[in-house]
């Protein structure tokens, strides 16, 4: 089986999930690497899980080639599956490079068949806001103080954009993501 370690992080970032395949020691007691100081074609597939679908695609590459911007993508959910070459070192682990440019949970699924076997594993990360954009609607009379106005609030990612896959009814009990409001200016009465 593959153990995968997909860590979490923010929209639109660039990751490196790690994963080692294993294998029963000979004596059955215990797990060993399957294979250690080789490259191999991992064929890699995703999903959608929180939300359960989204129009984002995973973007992965080799561990050291994925930038903020190489085109290198992945449709998560169907049949899709994209075959990356894995470095695995002395100890059976190997890393990929990963960039999830909206927000959400997803599902990384790795596959080898080898010799006949197949090795599979998965492991789910989410990718949370990497920051938020605030905009506010003037009213016809502009701002006045103790009157309401409309306030949105937006997910983005690193490279700026809105993730469509933000749900603002998880604030802030699953995401810890706590709003607050304070007053900047003026500051002291009478200061304008």
């Amino acid at each position: 089986a593959f153990e995968i370690d997909a860590p979490d992080h923010r929209a639109g970032e660039v990751r490196s999930p790690t994963l080692q395949a294993l294998k029963p020691s000979d004596n059955g007691k215990s797990c060993v690497p399957a294979f250690m100081n080789v490259s191999q074609d991992i064929s890699f597939s995703c999903a959608h899980v929180n939300p359960s679908s989204g129009r984002e695609q995973l973007h992965l590459d080799k561990k050291g080639s994925l930038s903020e911007t190489t085109p290198a993508p992945l449709a998560c959910g169907g049949t899709a599956k994209k075959l990356v070459r894995v470095a695995f070192d002395d100890k059976g682990k190997g890393a990929i490079d990963l960039r999830y440019p909206d927000v959400g949970s997803v599902r990384l699924e790795a596959s080898l068949t080898r010799d006949g076997a197949t090795i599979e594993g998965a492991a789910t990360f989410t990718a949370a806001p990497y920051r938020f954009g605030l905009a506010a609607t003037v009213p016809p009379d502009g701002f006045v103080a103790g009157q309401s106005f409309a306030l949105k609030l937006s997910s983005l990612n690193k490279a700026g954009a809105v993730t469509r896959g933000f749900d603002s009814g998880l604030l802030p009990g699953a995401t810890g993501v706590l709003l607050d409001s304070c007053v900047i200016a003026p500051l002291r009465p009478g200061s304008g």
